[in-house]
């Protein structure tokens, strides 16, 4: 009996010893849940780190594609718009090479280049809104250089013919109003300088049209006093070639005058008044021998009388010569 009850008791014990024993290896077998920690496993630089190298990624094949993407223009829309202010741009310049800019303003006109070249390195780059920017200001750039190099030939002539002289304190402030749109334009405020420049063109030409009418006036008046005097003295009849011709150009300066094209006009009195001089001096001579001749035929006439009254035979003699006389002074009187 103590045998039975000792092998039951064993065999209890080893099944307790399984059971414990499985129990451990299964817990063994599960790992330990750990502790939760959001923010921890939130924060994950591995995702920002994946979004910059595509993003450079993303710039290295728009580079040499030149997509605008950053303005929302397609490369065909930036072609389009290349394209009409390349032409605008090239108008302008040779507008400004027209009216002598890249001459006059040498440096200034460099600059205008290089603002263009900027236009053209921003279509290269893509930059839609560069390009227009630039190229827009190189436009303004060109056009403050026609204007200025307008406004710059007519003060010249200002200069050359002296009619500074007739308004000094004018030109003096125009002088200096030139220096600051210069300036303006060196410093890159090419608004101002553009408006400058517009206004100094137009005063600078007012300027000129009031001095040459101001000289036509007066050229006029004094080529006036020649042809009256010639007119006076009957030069269109004593000397009708020499007055014709004067007369010509006298009335081609009158044309010009009444067309305000004043600087034709000044030409003309300057070229007709020694003209009209110099026709009024030939009537002058002329009539002065004519004066000789009838003082001569009258002398002739007195002496035949004398010899008429000595001899009754030189009547006839005496009658020819008078009829002589008789013509050269009709002749002397028509030319008066």
């Amino acid at each position: 009996m103590n045998n039975k009850k000792n092998v039951f008791l064993i065999g209890m014990l080893i099944c307790i010893l399984l059971m414990v024993s499985t129990l451990m290896v299964s817990c063994a077998s599960e790992p330990e849940p750990e502790p939760e920690s959001p923010p921890v496993a939130q924060t994950q630089p591995e995702p920002q780190a994946q979004e910059e190298v595509k993003t450079e990624g993303e710039a290295e094949e728009a580079t040499p594609a030149q997509e605008p993407a950053q303005t929302g223009h397609s490369q065909a829309e930036l072609d389009d718009l290349y394209a009409k202010l390349q032409d605008q741009v090239a108008k302008f310049r040779n507008d400004a090479v027209a009216a002598e800019g890249d001459k006059i303003f040498p440096e200034l006109f460099g600059k205008a280049d290089a603002q263009g070249q900027n236009a053209i390195d921003s279509y290269h780059n893509g930059d839609y809104d560069g390009l227009l920017a630039n190229a827009l200001l190189a436009e303004k750039m060109y056009m403050a250089l026609s204007e200025g190099a307008a406004a710059y030939k007519a003060r010249a002539e200002i200069l050359n013919n002296q009619f500074d002289k007739l308004s000094q304190d004018e030109f003096n402030q125009a002088e200096a109003d030139a220096n600051t749109a210069i300036a303006a334009f060196n410093s890159g405020d090419i608004e101002t300088a553009l408006a400058g420049a517009k206004d100094l063109n137009k005063r600078y030409n007012d300027g000129l049209v009031r001095a040459w009418r101001y000289s036509a006036d007066q050229m006029r008046l004094a080529a006036k006093q020649e042809r009256d005097a010639a007119l006076a003295i009957k030069a269109n009849v004593a000397v009708k070639k020499d007055f014709a011709a004067a007369d010509a150009v006298w009335d081609a300066g009158e044309s010009a005058y009444k067309s305000q094209k004043y600087a034709a006009a000044v030409d003309a009195y300057k070229k007709v008044a020694p003209l009209f001089s110099d026709a009024t001096q030939a009537a002058a001579i002329k009539r002065k021998n004519a004066q000789a001749a009838i003082d001569d035929a009258n002398k002739k006439i007195k002496a035949s009388e004398t010899v008429i009254a000595d001899n009754p035979d030189a009547k006839d003699i005496s009658d020819e010569m008078a009829e002589q006389t008789i013509s050269t002074n009709q002749n002397v009187e028509e030319e008066k």
